[in-house]
């Protein structure tokens, strides 16, 4: 989750570059999107992503559930 709210910066300073040394998974979702309008491909990464920050957001709630109380 962290590496689509660090999006901003990181485009607005670098623009994923240089080369790909600074690219996110935002940044590449972003420009599949939008410089290749490659939208499918774009589709099925931000659902893939989304499934994977709820399994693992899920697995870390009941983590923390199962955590004793101090």
């Amino acid at each position: 989750m962290d590496t689509y709210r660090i999006f901003d910066t990181i485009f607005v300073l670098t623009r994923g570059g240089p080369g790909v040394s600074t690219q996110t998974v935002g940044i590449y979702t972003y420009e599949n999107g939008f410089v290749y309008l490659n939208m499918g491909y774009t589709m099925a990464l931000s659902v893939v992503i989304l499934i994977a920050i709820v399994v693992i957001s899920l697995f870390y709630l009941r983590l923390l559930q199962r955590r004793p109380q101090w």
